[in-house]
Formats: C-alpha cells, structure tokens, sequence
C-alpha cells in the first residue's frame, strides 16, 4: 500500500475482510491507478489532501453477494473503497508517529510551496499535518467468483 501512496504500482493485491460477517471478504489486484496529492495552509495547519483512483480486477470473493448484479458490485467497490482509505489513514499516521515520509510530502511541499517551507521546520511539524483521504475503486473484472 505504501506503494501507492509514494506513486508506485506493483501489481498490489488488497485483502478486504468484511467486518460485518466473519470469513466474508475479497481479494483484489489493484492494476491501475492515479494519485493526486495536494498541499495548502488551513489557518496555521498545513493540509495534504490524497486522491486515489484504483482499477482493480477481484480474484477471490468469499461472501453472499452476486457479483453480477450491477448493485452489488457498487456496493462492494465502496466497501473495498472505504477500508482501503481506512489502512490509509492508519499507516499515515504511524508514518507521522515515526516521523517518516516515504511519499516525499515535504519534497511536496518544498517544491510548491517554498515561502510556506522556509517558514516552518518540516521535521517538527509533520506530526501535526492534518491529512484528508479519498479513495475511489472500480473494478474491472470480477471473473466467475459467483
């Protein structure tokens, strides 16, 4: 995952389990995607917004619904959507706890907004950027997995 969040494909697979019903879920190849990360000044907050956009293709389904019905498929992308964004918000801040940035935000923010870094000491504020995520799948193909 962290993978994507740097702009990096790799043929990830995403594992969804539904919290609903145990042993239900979803294996998913994420095949394509886009990420769209944008940095602005809130107040005295510094604000990364993340935009990702997957195509994935589901290789297993373990669950009750009829991937072959359009309804349910909608609903099983925005749940996948939902969980992924979900891990998103959790690795971002462990990343922001071991003050770490993989993704290059603060190259990000150095290159478009250079008055705004030379003000502050990335390293310390990090901590506390409030990050807003936005995740969007759609599946491409979802095989005989009925």
């Amino acid at each position: 995952m962290l993978y994507l969040l740097m702009g990096k494909n790799a043929g990830i697979r995403y594992i969804y389990h539904d919290q609903g019903k145990a042993g239900n879920g979803a294996v998913t190849l994420i095949k394509k995607f886009s990420r769209k990360v944008e940095a602005y000044t809130e107040e005295e907050a510094l604000v990364i917004d993340i935009k990702l956009k997957l195509k994935a293709s589901v290789t297993e389904y373990m669950g009750v619904k009829q991937l072959d019905k359009e309804v349910n498929l909608v609903k099983l992308e925005k749940e996948v959507a939902e969980s992924i964004k979900k891990d998103y918000e959790k690795l971002i801040k462990y990343l922001q706890q071991i003050n770490s940035d993989p993704p290059g935000f603060g190259e990000m923010i150095r290159e478009k907004h250079n008055e705004y870094w030379k003000s502050v000491k990335c390293k310390e504020i990090y901590k506390d950027v409030i990050f807003s995520v936005d995740v969007n799948v759609e599946f491409e193909f979802y095989g005989a997995v009925n």
